[in-house]
Formats: structure tokens, sequence, C-alpha cells
């Protein structure tokens, strides 16, 4: 049986976070939660396995969700990335606050193809 996809959650609500992680647990992804970029980072170099999606905040803090996958995307080149409340980035899926939970975990199947 294959692992689970590896999705890497970052978020710095910890509500939104938190409610986002179980939805897409609900729909048997694997989720690693991050508050920050700098925690992404950390997780993701830690983490043992590969990151299969990232699903970012546009504006965390320390960086933007699109510096983050730049960053990440030197490990895994292949990342795929769902971008909430970012406009459309060519090869990205973009998805607008609000979202119905349904609609994220929608973006992430599709970009997991």
């Amino acid at each position: 049986m294959a692992d689970p996809t590896c999705v890497l959650l970052v978020d710095p609500n910890d509500t939104v976070r938190y409610f986002t992680a179980e939805v897409l647990t609900r729909r048997a992804f694997s989720v690693l939660q991050a508050q920050s970029g700098a925690e992404a980072w950390r997780i993701g170099s830690v983490s043992g396995r590969a990151i299969d999606v990232l699903v970012t905040d546009a504006t965390l803090g320390d960086m933007t969700g699109l510096e983050l996958l730049d960053r990440l995307r030197r490990t895994w080149p292949d990342l795929r990335a769902v971008l909430i409340g970012a406009s459309n980035h060519p090869g990205e899926v973009a998805l607008r606050k609000p979202y119905l939970p349904n609609a994220l975990a929608d973006a992430v199947d599709a970009v997991v193809g």
C-alpha cells in the first residue's frame, strides 16, 4: 500500500490551520503543520519524507507563500502547491478566501492528479 500524500500546511492563524488540517486528514492526506515559513522550512528539512503538496497562505509574516514554495522546491523540485489568498500564479492552484472546506480538499486532489 502506498504512503498517503504528504501535505505541508502553512498558515499563521492557529484556528484556520487546525480546521484545515482536519479537513485534509479526513480526505486521507498526511498533514504536517507549520505556523510560519521558517517553521515550514524546518519541518520539511527534518520530516524524513518527501512533501508532495504545499498548502500555504499567501502571507506568512516572515515570507510570502511563493517565497516558501521557491525555497522548498530546491529540495523537492516537483512540489505542487495550493496558494490560499493569492492571485493566480502560473503553474499553481490559487484558492481565494473565504473558501469552503470541500473546495480546499478538491484543490489538493487536483494538484495531486
